[in-house]
């Protein structure tokens, strides 16, 4: 087992207490919900799988949001004040560009149903080829994300990561918005 200040920890054994100390490492098969904030010390952090391992998958920063229409793997996503739910972005929607694009969908998640979305961290999908160190940004197709920033008169460019791999992007977008002239 490993021993901590407030609590032993052996294998198959159920802690019993709310708060854990551990110096050194820990691994979790599941998931760790904390119900107040996690403290990490000084020149600590916490490492993110930089190569998710299969197709659709993606590691990082997520939330859980309302869809407003039906999103699948990979739709960039903006939050909508109207109703506090994510629609898909588009770079040149007159009416909702001007809202963010807050996170990308990493399931398929019907209209009206809660899921998942990645707020900032690494993705992969492996139809995806892009220019590897090249910028993502949001594009004027319905949810998509591109290479090419938005240049029509009215669109709206965001910078929204880069490629890290043909198949892989550090999504990390920004909150600046230009509109093209």
């Amino acid at each position: 087992g490993t021993s901590v200040p407030m609590l032993t920890i052996t294998p198959h054994a159920t802690p019993t207490s709310s708060t854990v100390a551990v110096s050194g490492a820990l691994t979790v098969g599941g998931a760790i919900t904390a119900s107040a904030g996690i403290t990490m010390g000084d020149g600590k952090s916490i490492l993110l799988d930089p190569t998710p391992g299969t197709d659709h998958t993606a590691t990082g920063l997520t939330a859980t949001f309302t869809a407003g229409e039906a999103l699948a793997f990979g739709d960039l996503v903006y939050l909508k004040p109207a109703d506090g739910e994510v629609y898909k972005a588009d770079a040149d929607d007159a009416v909702n560009a001007g809202g963010r694009a807050i996170g990308l969908a990493i399931e398929t998640i019907s209209d009206g149903a809660a899921g998942v979305i990645l707020l900032d961290g690494i993705a992969r999908d492996d139809t995806w080829n892009w220019t590897v160190g090249g910028a993502i940004y949001n594009s004027t197709t319905d949810g998509g994300l591109t290479q090419t920033a938005p240049s029509g008169s009215g669109d709206k460019v965001q910078v929204l990561g880069i490629a890290l791999h043909a198949d892989m992007i550090l999504f990390r977008p920004s909150m600046d918005v230009i509109e093209v002239a």
